[in-house]
């Protein structure tokens, strides 16, 4: 559909009349149904996606669903059964930051935890980087309550995700990236973040190989490896085999790796 179909779509699914709507922005009457192109000029086309609260992006048919910019649900906006899944969503994401004032959608979450690492990386001082620290623990327990649907995580508090984090940077505490005891008592003052490295370290130690700590971590904080994971569980053998086997075909496309071999 182009963008005049769009939004008169929209307006016949949301039951508006056309002819409110030009009333409304200020229009002539009969424009919208004057417009054979199927397209409007930018700054109306503006007007229109703020007025029924869509995206320019979505009017120009580029996509088919607009990001919340509140709880960062993907929502279709001719679809019914969108739009309730998208109260449900968004609502629980509204009654889970009155308990947690920092909660952010996982968009801005992610840009949030970037930010955080890059600013670890010029920030010294044991209280500037205990202000990052705890913006950077912030993002990830957002994410964290996001993948599971804005639901309380069972045995996972927010005390427990920073201490388990204080905990792995404890091991890196001379890089950009590392937290130090003065840190950490910073973190204590201003957060009442409570650590005790000796009961945290004895309680999250029971991977022995290093390799699978290691591994166990990166899906704990990137959320595509942990779909896969996910996805991996119930998976037979030869099904795990084949989309191994694909991964491996779409990087050696990367690379321009074209194997003539089996």
């Amino acid at each position: 559909m182009n963008s005049v179909d769009l939004v008169k779509s929209l307006c016949k699914f949301r039951k508006i009349p056309i002819s409110r709507l030009e009333k409304d922005l200020n229009f002539s009457n009969g424009y919208i149904g004057q417009l054979k192109k199927g397209t409007f000029p930018d700054d109306r086309l503006k007007q229109i996606a703020e007025y029924l609260g869509v995206t320019v992006n979505y009017l120009l048919g580029n996509t088919d669903l607009v990001m919340c910019p509140i709880c960062g649900f993907g929502n279709n906006p001719l679809s019914e059964h969108s739009e309730l899944e998208h109260l449900e969503f968004h609502q629980k994401f509204l009654n889970l930051k009155q308990k947690y004032p920092f909660l952010m959608n996982y968009s801005d979450s992610k840009k949030n935890q970037l930010i955080a690492i890059e600013e670890l990386r010029t920030h010294h001082n044991p209280e500037k980087r205990a202000d990052i620290f705890m913006k950077y623990f912030q993002a990830l327990y957002s994410q964290e309550l996001q993948m599971n649907g804005y639901e309380e995580i069972y045995g996972m508090s927010f005390n427990s995700l920073c201490e388990r984090q204080i905990d792995r940077t404890l091991a890196h505490s001379n890089s950009y990236d590392g937290i130090n005891p003065e840190t950490i008592d910073w973190l204590n003052k201003k957060y009442n973040i409570k650590y005790n490295s000796n009961v945290v370290m004895e309680n999250s130690k029971y991977y022995i190989n290093d390799d699978t700590a290691k591994a166990a971590q990166e899906i704990f904080e990137n959320k595509e490896l942990r779909v896969l994971f996910d996805a991996a569980r119930d998976a037979s053998p030869e099904d795990l085999h084949t989309v191994h086997s694909m991964l491996m075909a779409l990087k050696r496309k990367e690379r321009g790796d074209y194997d003539e071999g089996c």
